[in-house]
């Protein structure tokens, strides 16, 4: 980014729907066991120092927390972007089949370029 004198936005999407599932199926009407709100303050707060702490060295930035579909957020904001990088699980096969696969989806129908990174520690399967 600093070789091109190119602006990050660094964004973390937060999906609620991950956290409003019931915790006893045969209690639907219960709902969640999860303080939604604390949850959220929770996860942009260890987003933001995150990025505090990251050592941008000197690269024009600005971050930004969203709720919503990680997804579909990535390809809206896409439109302003010039390349999207992003980090991926690297789940493959029937694991990305059942869990979904943010990376994947956004590979598929982004217009713009995609980086996609797998963690390093991850481990590929055979």
């Amino acid at each position: 980014a600093r070789a091109f004198h190119a602006r990050v936005s660094a964004v973390h999407c937060f999906r609620s729907a991950n956290y409003l599932v019931s915790a006893w199926p045969e209690y639907p009407d219960f709902g969640s066991v999860y303080a939604l709100d604390e949850v959220r303050a929770a996860s942009e707060q260890v987003f933001q120092k995150e990025m505090t702490d990251f050592d941008w060295r000197g690269v024009p930035h600005d971050v930004a927390f969203h709720e919503g579909d990680p997804a579909e957020l990535i390809l809206e904001l896409s439109s302003a972007a010039d390349l999207v990088v992003m980090g991926t699980h690297g789940r493959t096969g029937f694991a990305s089949v059942l869990l979904g696969n943010v990376a994947y989806s956004v590979l598929k129908r982004c217009e713009k370029p995609v980086l996609a990174l797998r963690h390093p520690e991850r481990a590929f399967s055979s």
